[in-house]
């Protein structure tokens, strides 16, 4: 259960919200550097939670049989190190109280960062502040804007499946348009 939330729609706290956001991504990088710098010491020492190495599906689909030829060209020089993302940041799960920015609803799990900015037309043009912050923190990586589209596909594809056909037309859109991007 959860309180009722007398809160207002997502604007004013952007900026923080960025930030707030670039710090959560960038932890378990944080994370696995402490790991590394520590990894020779020999002794008592306090024990704190572990980076996290890897992230995707851990068992084989049939995803895993189809080779995949044009994918990984927007992945080429792209090192990704695996953050905790809130999972489903669009703009019904955003909103703030006069305290800051409040996220609700997650299903969070390890990923690429970009992956939570696919959706970012849900912040529209008024929160540029919510980017530039979060761009401080994250800077973007050679070939983001070749990836958005992909990560975009994966939201597209699962409002097609929950909600119908009226997300056909627009998911076949963005599968042509991968093909001639990537």
């Amino acid at each position: 259960m959860m309180d009722i939330i007398d809160g207002y729609l997502f604007f004013r706290f952007a900026r923080s919200l960025g930030e707030q956001l670039g710090d959560l991504h960038a932890y378990n990088g944080l994370m696995q550097s402490k790991m590394q710098k520590t990894a020779g010491i020999i002794g008592k020492y306090p024990e704190s939670p572990g980076a996290v190495e890897n992230f995707g599906f851990h068992t084989t689909t049939c995803c895993g049989y189809i080779p995949q030829l044009k994918v990984p060209n927007a992945f080429r020089d792209t090192t990704i190190v695996p953050a905790l993302l809130h999972g489903d940041l669009w703009e019904a799960n955003v909103g703030e109280d006069d305290r800051g920015p409040i996220l609700f609803d997650p299903g969070s799990f390890y990923g690429h960062s970009e992956y939570e900015l696919s959706i970012g037309d849900m912040f529209g043009d008024r929160c540029g502040d919510f980017y530039e912050a979060y761009h401080r923190k994250i800077p973007k990586s050679p070939g983001f804007e070749l990836r958005q589209p992909l990560y975009q596909l994966f939201h597209s594809l699962n409002n097609w499946n929950h909600f119908g056909s009226a997300f056909r037309r627009s998911t076949l859109d963005l599968m042509r348009y991968l093909l001639q991007i990537l």
